[in-house]
This record gives C-alpha cells, sequence and structure tokens, in this order.
C-alpha cells in the first residue's frame, strides 16, 4: 500500500522535506504576516488558517482494502446528498438515479487499479478525502462552462475534498493537497489542476467541496483562468517545464 506520512513524507515521491516544513509551519502558526505579503505582491489571496495543531496523517490512495474506510467517512449521505463523488464524473445525472448506484461506482473505480482518489488518515481512522485524477477522466469539468480546459495540457485535477467534521481546520485539506501533487508526478502529469472557491469575492458560494483557493495559493498554485469571479482555475507545474 502506497502511503505517506505528513511528518516524514515517506512513500509517495517527489515531495521534499523542505517542502513539508514549510507548509506545515504555515498552517500552524507561523508567519502570516510575510506570508500575506508574499501572495498579495503575486496578486493572489491569504486567509490566515485557522488551525491550532498539525495532526499526524497518513495518505493512501483509495483501493478496495480502504473502502471500508472511506464508506465510514462518507456515511449514509455518501458525503454530500449521496453523491458519492460521482458528480464530476457523470454530472447532476447522480442525483437522478439510487444513491448506491454511486456508491457502487465509486467502489469499481477504488478496484480498477487506478485509485479514484486520496484517503488521509488519523491513526486508523479516515479524516479527509480528495478525489484526484486525470482531467479527461473527469468529463463534467469539460461542460462546466467556468471550468474548460484552460489549453491542451493533458493535467490532472484535484476537483474536489471532504473532511470529517470534528478534523476540519486541522491541515487536513493541506496534507490532500500535498501527496495529490506527489502521486501526479509520479504518474507523469505535467500540472495539477484545481477549482476552488475564492472567498474573498463577495457573494462567493458556501459551497467549499472544491476546496479554497487562498489553501492552494499556499501551496504553489497559480490562477491561470477566471471565467468565474469566485472560482478560478488554478494550476501548478510539476513536469518538467515546471
Amino acid at each position: 500500500m502506497c502511503a505517506w506520512n505528513r511528518r516524514s513524507d515517506m512513500a509517495i515521491p517527489g515531495t521534499s522535506r523542505n517542502r513539508i516544513r514549510q507548509w506545515c509551519s504555515i498552517e500552524d502558526g507561523g508567519s502570516h504576516a510575510s506570508m500575506r505579503r508574499h501572495y498579495q505582491r503575486h496578486g493572489e489571496p491569504y486567509e490566515r488558517p485557522l488551525q491550532d495543531a498539525m495532526l499526524d496523517l497518513t495518505i493512501s490512495p483509495l483501493t478496495s482494502e480502504q473502502w471500508p474506510a472511506l464508506a465510514d467517512l462518507f456515511g449514509k449521505a455518501g458525503a454530500s446528498n449521496g453523491c458519492w463523488c460521482m458528480y464530476w464524473r457523470i454530472g447532476p445525472r447522480y442525483r437522478d438515479r439510487p444513491r448506491e448506484d454511486n456508491k457502487h461506482d465509486l467502489k469499481r473505480l477504488a478496484a480498477s487499479g487506478q485509485p479514484p482518489g486520496l484517503l488521509a488518515f488519523h491513526g486508523d481512522l479516515a479524516v479527509g478525502w480528495c478525489e484526484l485524477a486525470p482531467r479527461t477522466d473527469l468529463r463534467w469539468l469539460a461542460h462546466t462552462r467556468y471550468l474548460q480546459p484552460v489549453d491542451a495540457l493533458p493535467v490532472w485535477s484535484i476537483p474536489c475534498f471532504y473532511v470529517r467534521r470534528t478534523h476540519r481546520r486541522q491541515g487536513v485539506m493541506g496534507a490532500l493537497i500535498e501527496a495529490a501533487v506527489a502521486v501526479a508526478a509520479s504518474a507523469g502529469a505535467p500540472a495539477l489542476e484545481a477549482y476552488p472557491v475564492d472567498t474573498t469575492m463577495p457573494a462567493h458560494t458556501h459551497n467549499l467541496f472544491p476546496g479554497v483557493a487562498s489553501t492552494f495559493a499556499q501551496h504553489g498554485f497559480q490562477v491561470v483562468a477566471r471565467r468565474k469571479p469566485d472560482r478560478p482555475v488554478m494550476r501548478r507545474g510539476i513536469g518538467a517545464s515546471a
């Protein structure tokens, strides 16, 4: 099982210890004033993280072995309204069919040999999830006007998160982002793309399942397109041209 410990950055390649120390210090009360100045100079929003402590987290790809942990994390609601992280694959149609069908399809993907995302564990408890796949596998992105492809680059995408309520604002999303970068890099992706919510924009959506733009900015992502004020397309280069 491929796993990555947040403190030791073992097993998933491409994650430098210096980088890990940097983003852990940001999330755990480092020099927020200097980080704010840095991102303002580069035109990116910055929000001071609210978490007070860093968790020991292990990140693992979702396979059949981890399925019971994912099912426990998502609960009876399937994370959100019975979606089971099918929205970006089949669009609103996920609402028109039995929730068990969505659950079955995600379980099938977990057993397919190409894990559909990553799980964050605190001890034996799954506390966070992110969907991670080549953008071409997430067909509904191209159906969303403000998220259509920026160019022909064969990027990977990290479009959605779910964090256990008891573990929110404790750096789980940041740990998943860094692990996703490493996994995408090891798969040969030239860049990792995200579609977060820019919470600095007036009247932004309060559906934060796509993540928050300032968190992605802290992890080296830059805005490459903005067709809707509160929904930038952000990208971090990880290939040879990065």
